[in-house]
């Protein structure tokens, strides 16, 4: 009985002890608390770097007034506001004098900058910088200025202030105008009173890329984990040295040195770090490995397992070239060749451009993995596509070239007089003159010599004119006409090539030679194609990850932009594998809305048949520009799927 009694009293203190403690708690079915989950049960043998992170990709917007110089009596004294406060403190610091009687000049006008820093950046990149006359400006036309040297800052809205951070760019140069803009009417004014510098900003400190761990994972001994994963697949030598990309802060933040290989394609760097498998067993790599051999041969799953057998390196080559060569279909070809091509397997180049030209669709990113293939064999492969009839096939082969083989003679270019680079590129297609709108001031000459028809009379900025007499039409008379000095007279022949270093000899600037050219087109004396950023773009077409047959030949679209091609110079980040992505940064579709302008933005394509007769790009007349305009300032946050 005694026994029964001490038993019973004995439970009923176990249970009492039990509700009042926390360690032992109700039964389940009371509602009682459930033993915390650890964070290691949330991974397996199978886990990758993504299982524990996400990318934080953080645009950082940089501002400035500025003042541009040089105008043909289209500029105007500011009104009494921010901007001029702004522009006359910075006048008198740098101890310019009679700053007020400068800005009453129409020679001179007050813009406001910007432009924005991606992650990724290093010290000393070329940005291109955006620039617009403030609202209620009397300010007619920018054409033909040069913006003086401008500090970007950040600009932080605080206490009802606007409070100024670290200076980020240092910007200056001439200023680029829609060619077409007529500031004598509205929507032409408009235009006119909007301009960029290309590559005319110098970012005086790195961004690096970052990722974050996960709330359940934000340990130091959890990021040291991913840190190593990452190094172990990405370290790199310099100067003799290993590089090691990842470097853990503080067990939240991890920073990541971009990777030779991916400098221009940042968003599919991201992509393959994210891949990386966190085991070191190699018992579990091999696992992962022959499990990934099953799924990269099937349309439906070649582009997650492509990237993740490229984030194993070395080790999964031999799956990866096996199935390039095996599949016959062009989708699966593409994905496995391109992560050999930024594993720097020179198998991949044949492949790449055999599908540059059979498949149009998918240069955008066959062109992109030949630049990072650091081979004799893709540079042959490029030098072919030179040849090629499709305007954006040729230019962005001749982009690829240039960023792989800088000095290869067919493409090698000269700083004309440290105003814009020129490249006079050997092809055997019909011949087309080419410029830039983005990235850096290039114009370039494909195929043999081009000559303008004469007579004709059309302008190289607001002092230069360039004309032919109908008495002497193979002879080109270059005239600089500015008050106060001297006439300067040049003749030439109608080889434009000729023409145009005669206008660099009269100091003409950048966008003084896209203003000649855009008027010789117009005006039907230059005999041959003229493009602007011809850049290879993603095309529509079947998504495979929804296609039931095995034989599909669509390609998944919704992969990112490559950098080498983003005409913004941003980063289009994207994610196929479904991670989560913390970021402010436009989609691939938004991208061009938070980028310059409207006559800025991508002309129509060629034809996706490589060998159709192409739309020209320079046929369609610029729409309105509205991106710089009060409320459209902030770039919006895009999560990925």
């Amino acid at each position: 009985m005694d026994l029964t009694r001490r038993t019973l009293l004995g439970t009923g203190l176990f249970f009492l002890t039990g509700c009042s403690s926390g360690t032992l708690g109700k039964p389940s079915w009371m509602g009682g608390d459930k033993k915390e989950e650890k964070p290691e049960s949330k991974l397996n043998r199978g886990s990758r770097v993504g299982d524990m992170v996400r990318p934080y990709i953080n645009i950082l917007k940089v501002e400035a007034t500025g003042l541009v110089v040089g105008l043909d009596g289209t500029g105007s004294d500011p009104l009494e506001g921010s901007a001029r406060n702004a522009i006359l403190a910075e006048m008198r610091t740098l101890g310019v004098e009679n700053p007020n009687a400068i800005l009453q000049s129409t020679s001179t006008a007050v813009v406001n900058v910007r432009t924005f820093l991606r992650p990724g950046m290093a010290k000393g990149d070329p940005i291109d910088v955006e620039l617009v006359s403030p609202l209620q400006s009397d300010t007619k036309s920018l054409r033909g200025g040069r913006m003086l040297q401008a500090r970007l800052m950040e600009m932080i809205a605080a206490d009802g202030m606007i409070r100024k951070g670290r200076t980020w760019v240092l910007a200056a140069g001439p200023v680029l105008v829609d060619p077409t803009a007529n500031p004598d009417e509205p929507k032409g004014r408009a235009l006119a009173n909007k301009g960029v510098i290309l590559g005319g900003g110098r970012v005086l400190k790195e961004r690096p890329l970052t990722i974050r761990m996960l709330p359940m994972f934000q340990a130091g001994k959890y990021a040291k984990r991913v840190q190593e994963a990452i190094n172990k697949q990405f370290g790199f030598y310099e100067d003799g040295h290993r590089v090691e990309v990842a470097k853990a802060h503080s067990g939240v933040d991890i920073e990541i040195r971009v990777h030779p290989r991916y400098r221009n394609n940042l968003s599919r760097y991201l992509e393959v770090i994210l891949s990386v498998p966190l085991s070191d067993s190699p018992k579990d790599r091999t696992e992962h490995i022959q499990r990934l051999k099953s799924e990269v041969g099937d349309p439906r799953t070649t582009v997650r397992a492509s990237l993740e057998l490229e984030a194993f390196g070395k080790e999964g080559v031999p799956i990866l070239k096996e199935t390039m060569k095996k599949s016959s279909n062009p989708g699966v070809q593409l994905c496995t060749a391109e992560a050999l091509a930024y594993l720097n397997e020179s198998d991949a180049a044949e492949t790449l451009g055999r599908l540059t030209t059979e498949f149009p669709e998918y240069k955008v990113f066959t062109l992109s993995a030949l630049s990072a293939l650091n081979d004799y064999m893709s540079v042959e492969q490029l030098l072919i596509l030179l040849d090629s009839p499709s305007a954006s096939t040729r230019y962005g082969a001749f982009r690829s070239l240039r960023q792989l083989r800088p000095d290869n003679a067919r493409i090698a270019g000269e700083y004309l007089n440290g105003k814009f680079w020129f490249h006079h590129v050997a092809s055997t297609a019909e011949p087309m003159v080419h410029v830039t709108k983005s990235r850096r001031p290039e114009v370039s000459i494909f195929g043999g010599d081009v000559t303008l028809k004469g007579p004709f009379a059309i302008e190289a900025g607001s002092t230069i004119l360039v004309n032919a007499r109908a008495e002497q039409p193979d002879q080109v008379r270059v005239s600089r006409f500015v008050p106060g000095e001297q006439d300067q007279i040049r003749l030439t022949s109608t080889d434009l090539e000729e023409v145009i270093r005669a206008v660099v000899e009269s100091n003409g600037d950048y966008p003084d030679v896209v203003q000649m050219l855009q008027m010789a087109k117009d005006a039907k004396v230059l005999p041959c194609r003229f493009e602007i950023d011809a850049l290879p773009k993603l095309e529509q077409t079947d998504d495979w990850n929804n296609d039931t047959e095995a034989d599909s030949t669509g390609y998944n679209m919704k992969n990112p932009l490559p950098d080498l091609f983003s005409a913004t110079n941003r980063i289009s980040l994207g994610a196929t594998q479904g991670e989560k992505i913390e970021e402010k940064e436009t989609n691939s579709e938004e991208e061009e809305k938070a980028g310059l302008f409207s006559w800025l933005k991508g002309s129509k394509e060629d034809s996706t048949d490589a060998s159709a007769t192409e739309t020209d790009s320079t046929s369609t007349n610029p729409t309105d520009a509205s991106s710089i305009e009060a409320g459209k300032d902030e770039v919006p946050t895009a999560e990925v799927p």
